[in-house]
């Protein structure tokens, strides 16, 4: 076999198996990156701005592609279902799994559990049983989704953290100043 024949092979072969478990692997690589730091010990802080930079980011590809196909009813549907009840419904789910304590420094940390887990992997399952029965485009809310789920679950961490502990909770703050 040739160059030529090899990258013909290799084209037509792999294209279908990208196009359609791309968006798969992502959600799996995204899971074990999100469960593994969410499963140690953390700092609880009030630090958002990656998770409105995904969000952004998948807003402009959200945007995108209603400017390129246009808006159908069932799009705002997917686009209800997926981005504006399942993150923050996740999100406060997850929340209610986390341990919270004080540490030695006096800062309140944070860590999740095996539930946690479970949680992540049922909301990201579920987003890509989604994807599939819907027919939506590939990975098109994930970005935007998991920024979303992120957002609120951090944002709700930090209100119990502050909640239980609202005189440890202020040295957090001033070690994030430190940084």
């Amino acid at each position: 076999m040739n160059p030529s024949q090899l990258s013909q092979t290799l084209n037509t072969d792999l294209k279908p198996v990208i196009t359609n478990y791309a968006p798969a692997i992502l959600g799996i690589l995204i899971i074990i990156w999100v469960i593994s730091r969410q499963l140690r010990p953390s700092m609880v802080t009030a630090k958002m701005r990656i998770y409105y930079i995904l969000m952004i980011i998948g807003g402009v590809e959200i945007l995108q592609y209603v400017q390129k196909s246009g808006l159908r009813v069932s799009f705002a549907l997917q686009f209800l279902i997926y981005s504006l009840i399942l993150p923050p419904l996740f999100g406060w789910l997850r929340v209610l799994t986390y341990n919270y304590w004080v540490s030695d420094k006096q800062q309140v940390m944070r860590k999740g559990n095996l539930l946690t887990a479970l949680l992540w992997i049922i909301y990201m399952g579920g987003h890509i049983a989604l994807d599939h029965f819907t027919k939506a485009p590939g990975n098109l809310f994930l970005l935007f989704d998991i920024g979303f789920s992120l957002l609120v679950q951090r944002y709700l961490a930090y209100r119990t953290a502050s909640r239980k502990y609202p005189n440890e909770i202020q040295n957090n703050v001033e070690a994030e100043k430190k940084k």
